[in-house]
């Protein structure tokens, strides 16, 4: 992979990143949301309908995530167009450590509560910004 494509993979991610948060917080008290809802709400309710009170934290607590997510997909589209691009040594390892800080705790935190869709999402994503990473790694090694 040249490093040209992987710096515009990079950016794709963080724009698809940050295109997700959107909707995440634009939808997330919607039925839009409904489906993913269902995919995370029985590792802690079951298939029990939800109260007022649990949808109102659905809610908020989706948007909040969403609006995290959005940030985050910002900083990651700017990090590898800009910095990465100017072939910048830090924006490699800011990258490569804000990637692996995300994927370690979020991974082992949805483990610990049962969240399988969750893993799955954050392997899939890692993977998809390790390759890139790996193809740019002679960044991080640049003195």
């Amino acid at each position: 992979m040249t490093f040209d494509t992987a710096r515009r993979w990079l950016t794709a991610l963080g724009l698809l990143v940050t295109a997700f948060g959107l909707v995440m917080a634009l939808t997330s008290a919607t039925p839009l949301f409904d489906v993913f809802n269902r995919l995370i709400d029985p590792a802690f309710w079951g298939t029990t309908p939800n109260d007022p009170g649990t949808a109102a934290f659905h809610a908020w607590v989706y948007g909040a995530w969403g609006a995290t997510l959005a940030g985050w997909g910002v900083t990651i589209t700017l990090l590898a167009w800009e910095a990465i691009g100017r072939r910048e040594r830090w924006a490699w390892w800011a990258l490569a450590i804000g990637v692996s800080t995300w994927f370690v705790l979020d991974t082992a935190i949805s483990l610990a509560h049962g969240v399988v869709f969750n893993v799955t999402l954050n392997v899939v994503l890692f993977v998809l910004a390790a390759i890139p990473l790996l193809a740019t790694r002679d960044l991080a090694s640049r003195r």
